[in-house]
């Protein structure tokens, strides 16, 4: 992983987030999803993929935001941002 901009501010364990996400993910309400296509990694010499880089975001799902206006009267917005 490269850049992980989830905030973590209000978090009183933020080193849990993976497995707060993974059980957000197993209820349905949130998961990490994949934006746009895969761009490959090339190496220097000689040039030849090394990898590709994948760029996803957390958001919340139909359900999650559903659920989160349910339990907060209020507006869900689609991420976590």
């Amino acid at each position: 992983m490269e850049v992980d901009e989830l905030p973590r501010t209000g978090l009183t364990y933020p080193e849990n987030v993976q497995f707060y996400m993974n059980h957000l993910h197993q209820l349905g309400l949130a998961g990490i999803f994949q934006q746009g296509n895969q761009e490959p990694i090339f190496g220097n010499e000689p040039r030849e993929q090394v990898g590709v880089r994948v760029r996803s975001q957390y958001m919340l799902t139909d359900f999650g935001q559903r659920f989160i206006h349910a339990c907060t009267a209020g507006e869900a917005t689609n991420d976590f941002s």
